[in-house]
Parts: structure tokens; sequence; C-alpha cells
């Protein structure tokens, strides 16, 4: 029975897990990149533009991103033909 106890715990730490890189990307996606205000430039043209697509992407990271969701139920589909195989259907999230 030390197999559920082993599930358990790995199933918690999982979720620990997807809970801490969840709530990276959402501080890497709230962080804001603003021109120097100084009288000399520290970045060329290039370089604010690299920075500014990068920034981009930074923020795209959030989008979507749930932190400390709890799993939801899926449902899986199944079909079977009449020579007795079947075709599983990809897993989707159970409508409410």
């Amino acid at each position: 029975m030390a197999a559920p106890k082993a599930l358990r715990r790995d199933q918690q730490r999982l979720e620990e897990l997807e809970s801490s890189i969840a709530g990276v990307l959402i501080r890497l996606s709230a962080l804001e990149l603003a021109r120097p205000d100084g009288l000399m430039p520290v970045f060329t043209t290039g370089d604010v533009d690299r920075l500014m697509r990068a920034a981009h992407r930074i923020h795209k990271l959030g989008d979507g991103v749930t932190v400390n969701s709890r799993a939801t139920d899926v449902a899986i589909e199944i079909a079977r033909n009449k020579d007795g195989s079947a075709v599983v259907f990809p897993a989707l999230p159970m409508e409410t």
C-alpha cells in the first residue's frame, strides 16, 4: 500500500512545482521595459528593438496561466470499431 502514498506525494510535489512555475510566468509577464531618462544613451536603437521584442514575448508568457488551480475533471471518449479495435480520443476538460 506504499504506492498510493508515493503517488499522493508525487502529485503534491507536481502541483507545487506547477504553481511555482505559474508564479514565475506571471511575475515575468508583469515586467515593464522603459527607455532610460539619462542624457547619454545606454542602449543603441537595435538594442532597444531587441529588448522590446523580448518584453513582448515575456508578457505573452502569462497568457492563460492559472495559479493554484486544482486538477479539473476530464472526459476521455473511446469509440469501439466493429472489428473490436478501439479509438481513444484526446482528454478534454469536462464542461460544467
